[in-house]
């Protein structure tokens, strides 16, 4: 891990920085990343918890955690419910008028991933001091050093616009789970880069044909909204909205990069792992064909000719429900309809 810094290089390094944490169902893994977050070695950040009207008692469940955390640590606490930031509920602390350390945000629906982070981002940029916004998965824990490094590599690179931690596994914490990935320009399959090589060696990894960043932490600077003037795109229910973005910055001629010295530790995708393979199979599918009508549509009939020849082989495997899935993402991408 990188080395911790002395207080003086910190202060110089801190900026306003937003967390953005998409809650649904799994308010013990938000509770936890809360905890790991309030441990780092810098503190000049501000988290928004989204949730994305989760059918448990993840609400209530995280609401008092917050509130404990406000007792104990003296910080403030806003609470918002249907997600239009219009309705406060709870303010805690009497320092809010600078703004609240954590902000819990009722979302009233379920749009998928982009649309429930968007709600976050938003928010965040309400905030004219606010220069990065942190997309962070739920379901990571920090390190120590993991913004404070981030915050160093856009320091030293202006023409930075989006920077990724290094994903390890949550049980095997030396061992990486994902630094980045490739995308084929014909399947527009996803190859990752990194994965089970263990974290001292992470140096060693070839990122050259690195074209995507690790999605569980990425941290864009909050100015690129301001250029592009808008969000995420929220067709992307799930998957390929870190492609996506990616593109995007490139495209603008700014640089993407991981950060070797941040590192979280990754659980895995439990809102979407739960649901199956037909769920994976659907939106994955569904995604791809939304990114290469969106930037390649050039290549759309080919990679028609794939997904359909990849189904039919799923159906001789006997995975009816796969195929069945991997067709519909296609038809749902192509006539511009969708699940969430």
């Amino acid at each position: 891990m990188a080395e911790k810094r002395n207080n003086a290089d910190l202060e110089a390094l801190e900026s306003n920085v937003y967390i953005v944490l998409l809650n649904y169902n799994s308010w013990e893994d938000t509770n936890s990343c809360i905890d790991s977050l309030l441990r780092m070695d810098t503190q000049k950040f501000r988290i928004i918890v989204c949730d994305n009207a989760s059918t448990n008692d993840s609400l209530n469940k995280i609401h008092k955690k917050i509130w404990e955390l406000c007792k104990t640590n003296g910080i403030a606490y806003a609470y918002y419910e249907n997600d239009t930031v219009s309705h406060r509920l709870v303010y805690v602390d009497g320092s809010v008028e600078s703004g609240a350390k954590i902000t819990l945000i009722e979302n009233n629906e379920n749009k998928g991933f982009s649309a429930g982070n968007n709600i976050g981002i938003q928010y965040a940029l309400q905030d004219g001091n606010c220069q990065y916004i942190w997309l962070l998965n739920n379901d990571t824990e920090a390190h120590p050093h993991a913004l404070s490094a981030l915050l160093d590599m856009f320091h030293d690179n202006e023409n930075l616009m989006m920077a990724s931690s290094i994903c390890c596994e949550f049980d095997e914490r030396e061992r990486i789970q994902c630094i980045g990935g490739h995308i084929s320009h014909w399947t527009f399959n996803t190859k990752g880069i990194g994965q089970g090589v263990l974290y001292r060696d992470v140096r060693q990894v070839d990122l050259r044909s690195l074209s995507i960043l690790a999605g569980p932490s990425v941290v864009i600077r909050a100015r690129y909204f301001h250029e592009v003037h808008t969000y995420l795109d929220e067709r992307y229910a799930f998957y390929f909205e870190e492609a996506d973005l990616a593109k995007n910055i490139r495209d603008m001629g700014y640089d993407i990069q991981p950060c070797l010295d941040s590192v979280v530790y990754h659980r895995g995708g439990h809102s979407t792992s739960k649901k199956g393979m037909s769920f994976v199979a659907y939106h994955l599918t569904r995604s791809m064909f939304l990114y290469v009508i969106k930037f390649y549509p050039e290549r759309v009939l080919f990679v028609l000719i794939y997904t359909i020849a990849r189904a039919v082989f799923s159906s001789f495997k006997g995975n009816f429900s796969v195929a069945i899935a991997r067709m519909k993402g296609m038809y749902d991408a192509l006539t511009n309809q969708g699940e969430r």
